[in-house]
């Protein structure tokens, strides 16, 4: 579904993804159990390495399943990783930073790392994710566009250009089967991709150094949307959330929503400013 930035529906559309967690890491769920690989480069000249491991989600400590290997090559790195919906069959994407493997499919056996090539992307990717329908899209790294993998050859087409800004980025898609994708920006915004054309819609971006993006979800009570933001720092923070539609009122709230204070909006509706106290989480309630 397209959502134009000019309509409510357009901002409404931030309310479908409840809570966005992203890491540097790529990572996928089989059987309520979370995997993850990494791509390392050794000191030796054009050697990569990647492994495979099993992350805790309640404490973040990860146990090495072991090097990811293809049979006659050495471990390769992974940047993007996905399980089948129907199937539960892992797959992955490599990082292609070796000459004798390009980007590529692969599929992963989560017991032992090992791998088994399907071949070749055609282009890098820097995820991939499953629809509902079974079929598996990934982002490009340099065209920042959309495409679905061919499982048969591992083959991507891109689906059209996004006409966002950034290079790569992480891809998400919710049960309604919207997508989503994280850019890799210093604007750090959330951004929604139309699975028909490839045409993105920019999301709201955060400003202020020290702050990071926390959460973005529906409001419990009511139209609007809660944007949620941490003060990493031991100062004082002016921040802002800049929409990419207009919203006709905002405020500061409590975790549980309440108001605190109303704030102003600037730019025709579309910046909200705020101050983090340090250490501090703030909680924003925007209404369409």
């Amino acid at each position: 579904m397209h959502f134009s930035t000019g309509t409510r529906a357009g901002f409404l559309a931030w309310a479908r993804f409840a809570a966005v967690a992203l890491a540097m890491l790529a990572t996928s769920v089989v059987a309520q159990t979370l995997y993850a690989t990494t791509v390392r480069r050794y000191v030796g000249p054009s050697e990569l390495g990647g492994a495979l491991y099993v992350v805790d989600p309640k404490t973040a400590k990860a146990k090495l399943v072991g090097p990811l290997r293809i049979p006659g090559l050495r471990s390769v790195g992974v940047t993007g990783l996905a399980v089948h919906p129907r199937t539960k069959v892992l797959y992955g994407i490599t990082a292609g930073l070796t000459p004798e493997l390009r980007p590529s499919l692969i599929t992963i056996d989560p017991r032992t790392a090992e791998a088994k090539l399907v071949g070749p992307l055609g282009s890098a990717g820097t995820d991939i994710n499953f629809d509902a329908k079974g079929n598996l899209l990934v982002w490009f790294a340099d065209s920042n566009e959309l495409g679905k993998i061919d499982l048969a050859t591992g083959a991507a087409t891109s689906i059209g250009p996004s006409g966002l800004a950034g290079a790569g980025g992480g891809l998400a898609i919710d049960r309604k089967g919207t997508v989503y994708v994280a850019p890799n920006t210093a604007a750090g915004t959330l951004d929604i991709v139309d699975t028909r054309t490839g045409a993105g819609t920019p999301g709201p971006t955060l400003t202020g150094a020290g702050l990071a993006f926390k959460a973005l979800k529906p409001r419990e009570r009511g139209p609007g949307v809660v944007a949620r933001c941490v003060n990493l720092t031991r100062s004082v923070v002016e921040g802002s959330w800049v929409w990419p539609t207009a919203v006709s009122r905002a405020f500061e709230a409590r975790l549980d929503e309440t108001p605190v204070c109303e704030l102003g909006l600037e730019e025709g509706g579309c910046r909200v400013r705020f101050r983090a106290a340090p250490r501090a989480t703030v909680t924003i309630v925007v209404e369409p």
